[in-house]
């Protein structure tokens, strides 16, 4: 039986983590049949004549044997095309026709006809899984390569088909190399708009919007839930636009965690390397619960995911389902998403800003002071009813956008060489500093002021007990709940920062609560 029994490793995709997978190859005398056995999805099955097809046209031998490959763990589902690769490798060794001096290794990728390797998506996260088992050499499609690269400690071996895979493996150096991240992270930057897929809008100079450019930059600075109330045309959906560029760019950690979200879902452009700008996504509103946290038959990160340390923008809020919206309660509590289903249960990162904008009423004039309004005080409240309660009580910032006036408007199409929009970046940036000082944690949703605990309000406030109690009665008074209340006194915690305030004074409490709306006017409408 010498040499006709081999192994290679493979990984699988389960959610954006990915497992290491073994995959036994033995061939047997008798007559000549091809079996793959251990728990496998239909498309690996089908794998069988895509890796004949391409051994063949490969130049390389088909073994005439009984053959057997079977994917181990066997009690762990396996599926998608991205087994190829290592089925073909693990073949070919164990016929004798190749011999790996680059042992063990990792092998990803799909195979055509003609024995081409193509990318898959989630390479990150298989490379990933290889070097926490400890496993070195990657062999990755040429496809992958600079999302491979990313990820330290581990040489990859990028290769086009079938028949370079096997003869770099045979090398005593496969000639792979130990990346610099910094420089592939770099090279894989796409420019000043966008990073790989994930792009904005150019920076603009917002006119007219004053208050709600305070609270833009107030939302950006502590990570806040952010609900835009105001008439079409307004500008809801540019200033919510502005958000993911007045925030510093991703960190090394947060930059990998979302490269693999992005790679896991397929969104990755081929040849990108690490993500950059920080997610902005904004699904329609005829959006499912499933598009919006994630699930499906092979489970997918959802909108929710895709936003993980960005921002989430719902526009035409009060037009999404009233289920879809409550699905997004929790995720926007905790910053994950937990997908139960019978064989395990999937979590995905879901850290994002909520942003909501939404017509004040049905015909959506009522802030406007020319008035126009007819719609009456019943059809307003239905109209309100349908953005759900418990989730507007999440929103720490709610502020009225009106359509701005002739002046600020004629001031639009004029060249304008202020900063205002790079000052306030440079504020924002300076306050997170402060937080992570402050909170800890500086890769963890815990370093952002919203997400301060309850219970380490007040020392994460500096003030006394006299100073809650007051706020507390004002809060009494405008018959804000506990989770507002306390979604108040983390507002005015990221106004003090935005000041360079050691301790919360009563002053950033007042402008705190001047973006939380008193709940009777929630009710009257």
């Amino acid at each position: 039986m010498a040499g006709r029994y081999a192994e290679a490793l493979g990984s699988g995709l389960y959610g954006i983590d990915a497992a290491v997978v073994r995959i036994e190859v033995a061939i047997q005398n008798g007559i000549p049949s091809f079996e793959i056995v251990g728990l496998c999805g239909s498309d690996i099955k089908e794998s069988r004549e895509r890796v004949r097809a391409a051994v063949r046209s490969s130049g390389y031998e088909f073994p005439n044997g009984r053959i057997t490959a079977n994917f181990a763990p066997a009690w762990i589902h396996k599926q998608g095309t991205c087994f190829d690769l290592p089925l073909a490798l693990a073949l070919l060794c164990a016929s004798g026709q190749v011999r790996p001096r680059a042992a063990p290794f990792l092998a990803f990728g799909e195979l055509s006809l003609t024995g081409d390797v193509r990318g898959v998506n989630g390479a990150i996260s298989r490379a990933g899984a290889a070097s926490d088992a400890g496993i070195g050499t990657v062999v990755a499609p040429q496809e992958n390569f600079r999302e491979v690269a990313a990820l330290r400690g581990i040489r990859v071996v990028p290769v086009a088909t079938l028949r370079e895979a096997a003869e770099r493996l045979a090398r005593e150096d496969p000639c792979g190399r130990a990346p610099d991240p910094a420089q592939d992270a770099d090279e894989g930057d796409a420019g000043a708009d966008g990073a790989c897929g994930i792009a904005g809008p150019h920076l603009v100079e917002v006119r007219g919007q004053q208050a709600a450019l305070r609270c833009l930059e107030i939302a950006a600075a502590g990570r806040h839930n952010l609900l835009l109330e105001g008439s079409p045309g307004s500008g809801k959906t540019l200033l919510a636009s502005l958000l993911p560029h007045l925030m510093p760019e991703l960190e090394e950690a947060e930059a990998l965690e979302v490269t693999r979200i992005y790679s896991a879902a397929g969104l990755l452009e081929p040849g990108c390397g690490l993500l950059r700008n920080r997610p902005f996504r904004a699904p329609h509103p005829s959006a499912t619960t499933a598009a919006l946290i994630g699930g499906g038959g092979r489970p997918r990160p959802g909108e929710a995911t895709l936003a993980h340390k960005g921002v989430l923008f719902l526009d035409e809020f009060s037009e999404f389902d009233g289920r879809t919206l409550d699905a997004l309660r929790i995720p926007a509590e905790e910053g994950v998403v937990r997908l139960s289903r019978s064989a395990a249960q999937i979590v995905f990162p879901a850290d994002f800003m909520l942003v909501g904008a939404t017509n004040p009423c049905p015909c959506g004039r009522r802030l406007e002071d020319h008035g126009g309004c007819r719609c009456s005080p019943a059809s307003v409240a239905r109209h309100l009813a349908r953005l759900g309660g418990p989730l507007l009580d999440r929103m720490d910032l709610r502020v009225e956008v009106k359509r701005v006036d002739a002046s600020a408007m004629e001031r639009t199409v004029r060249i304008d060489a202020s900063s205002s929009v790079a000052e306030a970046r440079a504020r924002i940036r300076a306050a997170w500093v402060r937080q992570r000082e402050r909170n800890g944690a500086p890769d963890g949703a815990t370093a952002w002021n919203a997400r301060i605990p309850g219970e380490r309000l007040q020392e994460r406030l500096g003030v006394d007990d006299a100073f809650i109690a007051q706020a507390a009665g004002l809060a009494h008074q405008r018959g804000a709940s506990v989770r507002g209340f306390h979604r108040v006194l983390r507002v005015a915690r990221t106004i003090a920062d935005l000041d360079g305030a050691g301790r919360v004074g009563m002053a950033n409490v007042l402008e705190a609560f001047i973006y939380r709306p008193l709940e009777r006017k929630e009710r009257e409408g």
